[in-house]
């Protein structure tokens, strides 16, 4: 997947019925807001939260493969090349935002860049769930949802909210399958 061909798709150009310019959410079936993901090899402007609860597949992600199986999150950085191709229809959603949706810079640093989730240098985009973090964030992602479907005049604070409240549970989902590996004694 080469980066020089692999066009850039801009979040003012996905959802565009969407009353918010930093933060779009939408089910992975609603081709209106997520055909390109599974087209061609493609790179975004943003930030970019996978959640799949269900289905199978092979997402490339830069020059690599990663077969899933829900539930499972992929996270990508800005840039990242990428397509999703599915054997089982998934069934989740795909949570895009930019830096600007956290109106601290603080809580950017904390929850985006400190917890290293979306570090595609070093890590893996692919984080396992078990039972327990994945109802808990099968449950912020469906509050999400409602607070994005029925927006108020402070939606976006809590969307921001809800968004570090996920990416809370991702890390923690991230950090006890490296402990899991390094307790089987396997390398990451």
């Amino acid at each position: 997947m080469n980066k020089q061909i692999a066009p850039v798709i801009d979040i003012k150009n996905i959802c565009e019925l969407s009353p918010f310019s930093d933060f779009k959410i939408s089910r992975l079936d609603d081709l209106s807001c997520t055909a390109n993901e599974f087209q061609e090899p493609h790179r975004h402007h943003y930030y970019t939260i996978f959640w799949i609860s269900s289905g199978s597949g092979i997402h490339y992600v830069d020059l690599e493969q990663y077969h899933y199986s829900g539930p499972v999150a992929f996270m990508l950085s800005p840039g990242q090349v990428h397509r999703i191709e599915q054997t089982i229809p998934a069934d989740g959603y795909i949570i895009k935002f930019l830096p600007s949706l956290f109106k601290d810079e603080n809580d950017f640093l904390d929850y985006v860049i400190d917890t290293c989730l979306f570090d595609c240098v070093t890590l893996q985009p692919k984080i396992s769930f078990d039972k327990t973090i994945e109802r808990r964030v099968n449950n912020t992602v469906e509050q999400l949802v409602m607070e994005y479907e029925a927006p108020n005049a402070d939606s976006i604070n809590v969307i921001s909210s809800y968004l570090k409240i996920l990416i809370t549970y991702i890390n923690r989902a991230k950090n006890k399958n490296i402990s899991s590996l390094i307790s089987m004694g396997s390398p990451q």
